[in-house]
Order: structure tokens, then sequence, then C-alpha cells
């Protein structure tokens, strides 16, 4: 049952995945058994998504962004409409960056 389960997960077929059993109580990492497809090392983060500064800001970007539940990114040179300010302070959508 455990080698069916390990060769969904790991895509190793069932004899290779019973091939090297491990004892209980033993890691992988201390012994380097691991199974077909994962690696001992941790695989790399992920890049953050790239912030892109809006030059201008409306009342019409605002509700947008509410409804899609995004984000607006504001800089000291963004200009940004006083109803676009409020509805975007009052729900939470600016960030000053």
């Amino acid at each position: 049952m455990a080698a069916q389960i390990a060769s969904r997960v790991f895509g190793a077929p069932p004899a290779a995945a019973s091939a090297a059993p491990v004892a209980s109580g033993s890691r992988p990492e201390a012994s380097g058994e691991y199974p077909a497809g994962v690696s001992a090392t941790p695989a790399s983060e992920p890049t953050a998504p790239e912030i892109t500064v809006a030059p201008f800001v409306s009342e019409t970007e605002v509700r947008v962004a509410i409804r899609k539940g995004e984000k607006i990114f504001i800089g000291p040179k963004t200009i940004v409409t006083p109803a676009a300010r409020d509805l975007g302070l009052a729900h939470d959508i600016l960030v000053d960056t």
C-alpha cells in the first residue's frame, strides 16, 4: 500500500519505491536516502512579484482594484484624486512605497 502511494507521489515505480526501505526512526536527511525526484537541497525561493508604482490613480481604478481584490502601489510622485484617496484608504487598497 505504501509503495503504491509513494509511486503516485514521487513518480517512481512500486519496485523502486520499496527497494530502499528506511528504518523506522531514521531520517532520510541524515542517511542521504531520498526517493527519486527529491533532492537534498531545498528548492530556490520564488522571486517576489515586481511592484509597479502607478503614476496616476483615479476613483475608477480604485473600484476595479476593490472588485479584483488587488492593491495599488503609490509613490511620492503619484497623483491620486481626492475621491480615489478617500475610497482607497477606506478599503485599504492604496499602499505607499
